[in-house]
This record gives C-alpha cells, sequence and structure tokens, in this order.
C-alpha cells in the first residue's frame, strides 16, 4: 500500500496551488482603497467624507462627471478623479447623496 500523503502532486500540493491561485486573484483586484492621503496636504480621505471635506483636504478635482441614474434620470452619483503627478496612484472617488462610498485606484497619474 502506497502512502498518498507522501507522494509528489498530493492532495496537500493540490490545495497549495489552489490557494495560491486564489491569493493571486484577490490581490489583482485590490484596487479598492477605504482612505488615501493627498500628497499636498497630507492629509486622510475616507470612506464617508464629504464632497466639501475631500476638496478642502486635496483641492479641486483634476475632473467631475456626473452619473446619471434612478427612474427620473436625476443625477445618481458624482465621479471625482484626482490626478497628483507620476509619482501617486491616480483616485476615482464616488459619491453619493454628497458623500464618498467608494476609492478606487487607478494606476500613475500623468505630469502635473
Amino acid at each position: 500500500m502506497v502512502d498518498s500523503s507522501k507522494e509528489l502532486g498530493g492532495p496537500m500540493l493540490l490545495r497549495g496551488i489552489v490557494f495560491s491561485a486564489l491569493l493571486l486573484c484577490v490581490m489583482a483586484g485590490a484596487a479598492r482603497a477605504e482612505s488615501f492621503r493627498c500628497p499636498d496636504s497630507e492629509l486622510f480621505v475616507e470612506i464617508g467624507d464629504t464632497m466639501a471635506q475631500v476638496q478642502a483636504k486635496c483641492g479641486p478635482p483634476t475632473a467631475q462627471q456626473n452619473i446619471k441614474g434612478g427612474k427620473r434620470g436625476g443625477i445618481a452619483f458624482v465621479q471625482w478623479l484626482y490626478d497628483f503627478g507620476p509619482a501617486y496612484f491616480t483616485r476615482l472617488l464616488l459619491f453619493e447623496r454628497g458623500y464618498l462610498i467608494r476609492i478606487d485606484d487607478d494606476g500613475y497619474g500623468g505630469q502635473r
């Protein structure tokens, strides 16, 4: 009788491969953040901040977009982009009813 726990490629190896693959998938999608620091002011922006608070901490956004939604086609969300230059990640901020609900990293910024 052969002890399968000592075989190369046994159940433990398979579990390790599956776990590693899942970990890589999770890490690849980790572009969402709960907070970030504005480089110029050194102040932190966090989920739940108001639009006024974010602008006081980071200044005006580089770009802004209103996203329509709902049955009446009114503005449902506001998205801001902050590009702090090539040494920092750009930040995509999503606001609902004036409150920050999502922060995404979007790669390194451009020239300031």
